[in-house]
């Protein structure tokens, strides 16, 4: 899970509102770019930096208020991947410091005793924390 439990909690509470809420946009402008708003919000604290999120809000931008069901469909697909953790950015930080580790260890094993070999494996452990 990318977020402690409470921020977690929080993450998949909104997106029922918004999901709930997203059902009354129809025919109401601003229920849409409120829906719209807080999607994009959320969007962004799940992955700021997402491409995947970047095309979304370009795709959502595009719809019109009387394609709320665009806009429905867009949360309930976001709400169903972040609740199968979809958005997981700690996998390929694990990955990361796993190899990170993986080096630390071959050279403290074929470092010599005396010689500093120590030094390169402790940047890596330092990189690490």
């Amino acid at each position: 899970m990318p977020f402690p439990p409470e921020v977690d909690a929080k993450i998949r509470r909104r997106l029922q509102q918004i999901q709930a809420r997203a059902a009354f946009a129809h025919n109401d402008s601003a229920v849409f770019v409120e829906v719209r708003t807080q999607l994009f919000t959320l969007m962004h604290l799940i992955s700021p930096s997402s491409e995947h999120f970047a095309r979304l809000r370009e795709e959502i931008n595009l719809c019109a208020p009387t394609a709320s069901n665009h806009l429905i469909g867009y949360v309930a697909a976001i709400k169903r991947d972040y609740e199968l953790g979809m958005f997981d950015p700690s996998a390929i930080e694990v990955a990361v410091i796993t190899d990170y580790m993986a080096q630390a260890e071959r050279l403290l094993g074929e470092g010599k005793p005396g010689k500093y070999d120590h030094i390169p494996a402790a940047v890596l452990a330092g990189a690490i924390l």
